[in-house]
């Protein structure tokens, strides 16, 4: 890895404010990632999506691509744009990461409702199987691989990872 794209430069980040919950100690020097998933033309015959993951201003493992099959969503997107995300850290040997999203979905399925399902035998409250569960599973195998924190941001509220992440989602989208 080169100096300009060097572990250290991706480990503090401004944006810190605008995140919630708190970084637990633990976390304080893993890397953050920017993840945003978008479907396009919700309600409409042609649905396209696409996702974005955002490690900093000309980093190499910035992405952003569309969402292949038939039936393309915003959660599929998010799920796609993390699963990628953590890919990339394994792969550039990060010991722990953050990642950083606008996406409520991705924070609770992740934080809050994943044991529920686990127990349930991958059945959501309403006893319906989980949707986007194969993403869902091989990101928590990931997980066993690489410590991760989620980190909600708020959409929209000026935070520049999370705006290149959605900007990045919406090329993917538009890229199809």
């Amino acid at each position: 890895m080169s100096e300009r794209f060097s572990l250290s430069s991706y480990l503090h980040d401004p944006d810190e404010r605008f995140c919630r919950p708190a970084i637990p100690e633990y976390f304080r020097d893993a890397a953050i990632v920017y993840t945003g998933g978008v479907c396009l033309n919700n309600g409409q015959d042609h649905l396209t999506a696409g996702y974005g993951v955002f490690w900093g201003s000309g980093h190499p493992n910035t992405i952003s691509r569309p969402v292949y099959g038939s039936w393309p969503t915003n959660q599929r997107a998010e799920l796609l744009a993390v699963r990628s995300a953590m890919r990339q850290a394994l792969r550039d040997g990060f010991g722990k990461m953050i990642i950083r999203t606008d996406s409520m979905y991705i924070i609770n399925s992740f934080n809050c409702w994943i044991h529920t399902w686990k127990e349930n035998g991958w059945l959501n409250k309403n006893k319906m199987p989980v949707s986007n569960r194969y993403l869902i599973q091989d990101i928590d195998r990931l997980r066993c691989h690489l410590p991760i924190f989620f980190q909600h941001v708020r959409a929209h509220n000026g935070v520049f990872g999370n705006l290149m992440a959605d900007r990045l989602a919406k090329h993917g989208a538009r890229s199809f």
